[in-house]
């Protein structure tokens, strides 16, 4: 199975390719600021698509959601496949 790690999972360009990706089949490591709406997002994606997903709540600014991450991705044995490194702050 293969693995992507999402940035920005929880809203917009990142929130779209959650849904694709599982979809797809893919496991996902998402990763968003917004823990409600991350995990709302891990429970529709488990209901609808039956989708594995390991959550992080952190800004990925933060040293600390970095070793967070490589925490996750050791203890679950997890060999990332691909990287989406979505997220930021959009201001217009």
């Amino acid at each position: 199975m293969k693995t992507v790690i999402i940035t920005g999972a929880s809203s917009g360009i990142g929130l779209a390719c959650a849904h694709r990706f599982a979809q797809g089949g893919w496991q996902l490591v998402l990763i968003a600021r917004r823990s409600v709406r991350l995990t709302e997002l891990g429970q529709e994606l488990k209901k609808e698509l039956n989708t594995t997903s390991f959550l992080l709540t952190g800004d990925v600014r933060s040293p600390q959601t970095s070793s967070q991450l490589t925490d996750l991705l050791q203890k679950n044995n997890i060999i990332p496949d691909l990287l989406i490194n979505n997220a930021g702050l959009a201001r217009t």
